[in-house]
């Protein structure tokens, strides 16, 4: 008698179909591991943000817009605005394309009158939200 030289095609698709099986579980674990990944950048840019706008309110006694601020450059993919910008005080929302519907906010001093509060919380926390 012969030995077998290879596998058969029914051997060929059960060892498919089990992989695949395996990658359909995994694949949703992945996206969230992913995600909580690029909203791990979003903190470390609001992180940032406030440092360098600290550094300067510290320096010249007001915060200013993105564009006057040295010193900071958000990560790659990562968009920084704010709701609003007081000499006093602001609200920065950063959002990530590969994080979609999510974004992180950072308040510095107090709410504005006629602005509310993006996110609860105390000022100088950094809070994730999904709206």
């Amino acid at each position: 008698m012969r030995a077998r030289a290879g596998f058969t095609l029914i051997e060929l698709l059960l060892v498919t179909l089990i992989v695949g099986v395996l990658a359909a579980l995994a694949a949703p674990r992945l996206q969230r591991v992913l995600v909580q990944s690029h909203l791990s950048v979003l903190r470390v840019d609001l992180r940032s943000l406030a440092i360098a706008e600290e550094l300067h309110r510290t320096a010249t006694g007001t915060y200013v817009a993105l564009s006057s601020l040295p010193g900071f450059e958000p990560s790659g993919g990562v968009a920084v605005n704010f709701r609003w910008l007081k000499a006093d005080g602001y609200a920065a929302r950063a959002t990530h394309p590969a994080a979609p519907g999510w974004e992180c906010w950072y308040i510095a001093g107090d709410v504005p009158a006629g602005q509310t509060r993006p996110v609860n919380g105390e000022a100088g926390q950094i809070r994730c939200i999904k709206p």
